[in-house]
């Protein structure tokens, strides 16, 4: 009994001395310089570095169509122009690598001309047709990118496209000896279509970018584009995308952010 009894003053001794530490060593480890200290170290304010993640691009420019003629009699074709819009994102994986989406509407197609003599009139008249095609995309561009130097902002890249045909408008025009007979222009409802509702190929493109703010750059882009297979159904020809986009734009960066030492 007189050792339980001794044990139990032991025990009781201990706990006291254990609550005098913790009672003496709270002020300290828990002053509001020393509280202060630990939230900061905790909760550390972040700033944005020089390192950018990301690049938030719109772009606008031109594009020049001249696309290829597979079939072996075919009538004199002539480069068309058309705009070309863009909203892309970009993601930085280093300082060397990169991804781009585009998201792109685009006006394509082509203007030809056919010549021939008509021998029914005497003499024989100079008879030629025209025809302008318009073909409006929406388009998907991936495009894997690659930065070869630090100290000049520029950048090349390729990947491929897919495209969705928006509407196809074509206009038709007759002369016979200089003077207009025939002018038409149609709008061709989706289930009468002559081109194909979807399009998809090869897209290369260089670039530059010039910086303008810490959170804007300024950006010129050129982008060659050319067609897997025939844009057209088997009654219009064989006709195969080819385009070259020049374009100019704005990018906004979105920096990496590390904590404030």
């Amino acid at each position: 009994m007189q050792i339980l009894h001794y044990f139990s003053h032991m025990k009781y001794f201990q706990c006291l001395i254990v609550f005098s530490k913790l009672v003496l060593l709270f002020p300290l480890t828990n002053s509001p310089g020393l509280l202060h200290a630990q939230i900061a170290e905790k909760y550390k304010p972040y700033v944005k570095s020089d390192r950018v993640v990301s690049e938030w691009e719109t772009l606008a420019g031109a594009s020049v169509n001249n696309p290829t003629v597979l079939e072996s009699s075919k009538p004199s074709r002539k480069t068309k122009l058309g705009p070309f819009v863009a909203l892309g994102v970009t993601h930085r994986f280093s300082e060397k690598f990169a991804l781009n989406v585009k998201g792109v509407y685009e006006v394509k197609g082509t203007r030809s001309k056919m010549h021939e003599l008509d021998f029914t009139f005497n003499p024989p008249s100079d008879q030629y047709a025209k025809q302008e095609i318009n073909l409006t995309y929406a388009e998907i561009i991936i495009l894997p990118r690659y930065y070869p130097s630090k100290k000049v902002n520029a950048f090349f890249s390729m990947g491929p496209y897919f495209g969705y045909l928006l509407s196809e408008k074509v206009r038709n025009e007759v002369f016979l000896n200089g003077v207009s007979i025939v002018n038409s222009f149609s709008k061709l409802p989706s289930d009468k279509k002559n081109y194909r509702d979807m399009d998809f190929g090869i897209t290369a493109n260089i670039g530059y970018s010039k910086k303008l703010s810490k959170r804007l750059n300024s950006t010129i882009q050129v982008l060659y584009s050319r067609g897997f297979d025939s844009t057209n159904r088997p009654t219009a020809g064989t006709l195969v995308n080819s385009s070259l986009e020049i374009c100019v734009g704005l990018s906004l960066l979105s920096k990496q952010l590390t904590p404030k030492l």
